[in-house]
């Protein structure tokens, strides 16, 4: 198995419908901040499992479109791929999920973020979406990563939503 996790801040403004973006916006055109709760993620992972290795892709700094996306899916590889949800980029995310599925199907999809906490049920049935966490993440990610790599089961970590036959 891959120990490669990617953490993904998608485009807010439904900008993935071609390389780099119809407008290729970069963090410098916006007054746009780090995708932190992201960054929480790999830092804490980074702690707990040095044998991972965490790639974390902020559209707002490397705009990417979905070809460029499906090449570093191909190139690296990932087991998990964790996807930040806001209500304003849901398209993104749900459109990211499936280049995910489709591109790496082995890998698992996992979202949060604040579109998740509130509307958990909708966004775990969305049909590439595989996990969610709800609320903060930091252990219950690195739980999710410890388990998928040792093979055990998800089941009773605290804060994930697990889909179960594909609802």
């Amino acid at each position: 198995m891959s120990r490669t996790v990617l953490l993904i801040n998608p485009p807010g403004f439904n900008l993935l419908s071609s390389e780099g973006g119809r407008h290729n916006l970069r963090a410098s055109d916006l007054m746009a901040c780090p995708p932190m709760s992201l960054l929480y993620l790999a830092s804490h992972l980074a702690r707990e499992r040095s044998d991972v290795r965490i790639i974390v892709k902020d559209y707002m700094v490397e705009p990417y479109g979905p070809q460029s996306l499906r090449e570093l899916l191909r190139a690296e590889n990932p087991f998990l791929v964790g996807i930040t949800c806001f209500s304003t980029n849901l398209y993104e995310t749900f459109s990211i999920a499936k280049i995910v599925k489709e591109t790496s199907p082995a890998a698992s999809v996992i979202t949060g973020g604040p579109h998740t906490a509130l509307f958990a049920r909708e966004t775990i049935s969305q049909p590439f979406v595989d996990l969610l966490c709800e609320g903060e993440g930091e252990k219950t990610f690195a739980e999710v990563v410890e388990r998928l790599i040792s093979g055990k089961a998800l089941t009773g970590i605290p804060n994930l939503w697990i889909k179960s036959d594909g609802r």
